[in-house]
């Protein structure tokens, strides 16, 4: 069997993701692979439990930039639902993890439908690597 050929995009988009493993991305690439790995891995909930309150600045920031205004605001939008979410828990709400995960279904969602524009902004990102 003869094997396949790794082209030269499949290449830099390979070594982009080896170096976001460890840590070895410059910014705005290592906040925008982070959060596109959160998305794919558990939605924003997951993003924004796993994120510090700079981190999630720096990347909203960055998506402010790089993104289509619709990835900010609905940035904004499930960040603001994160908050809400966490403002409920401390005042005593009891809220499941489906109930938790259910609050973002609509950004998520929103994210999902459009994932095409963020590969294409970290494919375009990886080519220069």
């Amino acid at each position: 069997m003869k094997k396949r050929k790794i082209c030269i995009k499949e290449k830099k988009w390979n070594l982009m993701w080896k170096l976001w493993k460890y840590g070895r991305l410059y910014s705005p690439l290592m906040e925008l692979l982070s959060y596109e790995n959160s998305m794919q891995t558990g939605g924003h909930l997951r993003y924004f439990k796993d994120t510090t309150p700079n981190e999630i600045k720096d990347t909203m920031m960055i998506i402010k930039e790089y993104l289509p205004e619709e990835y900010y605001n609905n940035f904004l939008k499930a960040y603001l639902i994160y908050l809400d979410m966490n403002c409920r828990i401390n005042n005593g709400e009891k809220l499941s993890a489906i109930q938790m995960e259910n609050l973002f279904y609509e950004t998520d969602h929103c994210y999902y439908k459009d994932e095409g524009i963020m590969y294409k902004v970290l494919l375009d990102f990886s080519i220069r690597i």
